[in-house]
């Protein structure tokens, strides 16, 4: 029965279906469906500097290293593979290895390009599904100096029994991929408070200085630029207003700005690494401060900062506060080419502490005046911001949409100011048209030399005294001590 079914004559069909299966079983003997891979390599370490990259010589190679290549099917004996590359071309001198553990490949020169490099199979088949490329580099000017351009490598075979193409289907390999050599991050930021108590000569807490750290990180990568570049410098800028530097007749100049960096309102270098400091701008206007590096890390990080003092000193200038969030940069020179702008730094900022005075109590009604005055008995400008709170309590709170400016050894009017304010508080529903509000006014200015009048009038023709924080005392008979009316909202006892 089996015998007659089998020894029936073939049809067409049959003849089809068996030719279709025999250039199956072909393809697949010569390796098509299989693909050799290349690993990708992502660590920094596989890294090229995006500044060498872009300054070194047309010649200069960065050797690759040692490549993981996992071959997608078996190489007979003169069989070839070929690497192409994208994103760079392989070093002219380059012949380049392949080794697996039951082969070695041999280079074959003839075929071999700029972007490819190919191997024969010499020895026996070569079954090993991992191997090892290497002895292959990359010109570092045929690089985009892009960050995050890749080199990458595609493999593809050819097999000789039948001479045709396999293993294509292999996708690309990522094998360098360009990356910022160094880079520049704050890691301590400018943070002080400048102490209005002090005149504003030193900072908060009696802290005569603060300081900003900026460490500087290599990359650690294949072509690192520091061995390469005889002359590398970077230079950070942090810009604001450091013109309480200049202590007396000190100036700034392209020639001399040591001085305006000594004195009682000083600034100096400090950190791990070696730097120098200079002053920016012209005359005794001081626009910023220039920490400049000149050598840096071949590898792992440093850090470098910079230390601004003041004195507690009549004759010290008063510490600017200000915020430098946003305002410095850094570029990297070298000996060719233009230098390289980083991203902004954070540099942080210092605030400013002053006299908070508190009103306890003042009438708010159609026929009422009410009078505030602030006596500033410094040389230090600055500027006062008014709060209210309703006798509702609550979410009766209104602040000034504006400082005022208070003027240095003198008298300013905060009246009319409130006024406004009392009137837009008012048009909000927070306080009533006749009410009782207190009110705290916050400055900066030192406390010590502040003062605030405050009180109303009634129809015009009587004027009332309101004590406040800035002006009421009381005498403590079991200590003898003076104490401020007002200490838990002001800090001028």
């Amino acid at each position: 029965m089996l015998n007659k079914d089998f020894s029936r004559k073939l049809g067409a069909s049959d003849v089809a279906v068996t030719a279709s299966v025999a250039a199956t079983v072909a393809t697949l003997c010569a390796g098509a469906a299989y693909a050799t891979t290349v690993a990708n390599r992502t660590s920094t370490a596989a890294g090229l500097s995006s500044e060498a990259v872009a300054r070194v010589a047309a010649t200069v190679t960065t050797a690759l290293g040692d490549i993981t290549v996992t071959l997608g099917a078996t190489y007979d004996v003169n069989d070839e593979i070929t690497f192409t590359m994208a994103g760079g071309e392989f070093g002219s001198n380059d012949a380049g290895t392949l080794t697996c553990a039951s082969g070695v490949f041999t280079p074959v020169t003839s075929g071999s390009g700029a972007t490819t490099r190919k191997f024969r199979n010499t020895t026996s088949a070569v079954t090993d599904t991992r191997c090892t490329l290497a002895a292959v580099s990359v010109v570092d000017s045929k690089v985009s100096s892009t960050v995050g351009s890749t080199v990458t490598l595609q493999a593809s075979g050819y097999k000789s029994s039948t001479a045709s193409s396999f293993n294509t289907t292999g996708t690309a390999g990522t094998v360098a991929t360009v990356v910022n050599e160094w880079t520049a991050a704050v890691t301590t930021a400018f943070d002080a408070s400048v102490d209005a108590k002090k005149n504003n000569r030193i900072f908060t807490n009696g802290a005569v200085s603060d300081r900003i750290l900026v460490t500087v990180t290599n990359a650690d990568v294949l072509n690192n630029l520091s061995a390469a570049s005889s002359t590398n410098a970077l230079v950070i800028d942090i810009n604001g207003d450091f013109s309480f530097l200049a202590n007396g007749t000190e100036t700034v100049s392209a020639t001399n700005n040591t001085a305006v960096l000594a004195g009682e309102n000083s600034a100096s270098t400090t950190g791990s690494g070696s730097s120098t400091l200079t002053a920016l701008g012209s005359g005794a206007s001081v626009t910023g401060l220039r920490l400049t590096i000149g050598t840096l890390p071949s590898s792992g990080s440093s850090t470098y900062g910079i230390d601004v003092a003041g004195t507690d000193s009549g004759t010290s200038n008063a510490i600017t506060a200000q915020n430098y969030a946003a305002n410095s940069t850094y570029s990297l020179a070298f000996a060719t080419g233009v230098a390289e702008t980083g991203s902004d730094l954070d540099a942080g900022n210092w605030g400013a502490s002053g006299a908070v005075i508190f009103v306890p109590y003042m009438p708010i009604g159609s026929t009422i005046s009410n009078v505030l005055y602030f006596t500033n008995n410094s040389s230090s400008t600055g500027n006062a911001l008014v709060t209210v709170r309703g006798e509702a309590g609550g979410s009766t709170v209104c602040t000034t949409t504006a400082t005022t400016a208070l003027k240095s050894n003198g008298v300013t009017n905060l009246s009319a100011d409130f006024a406004t304010l009392i009137a837009a508080c008012q048009a909000a529903g927070r306080i009533a048209t006749t009410d009782k509000v207190f009110v705290t006014i916050s400055s900066t200015v030192p406390v010590a030399n502040s003062e605030v009048y405050s009180g109303f009038t009634v129809g015009g023709t009587s004027r009332v005294g309101v004590v406040n924080s800035s002006s009421g005392y009381k005498g403590n008979s079991a200590g003898g001590n003076i104490q401020n009316v007002g200490q838990g909202n002001a800090d001028n006892r």
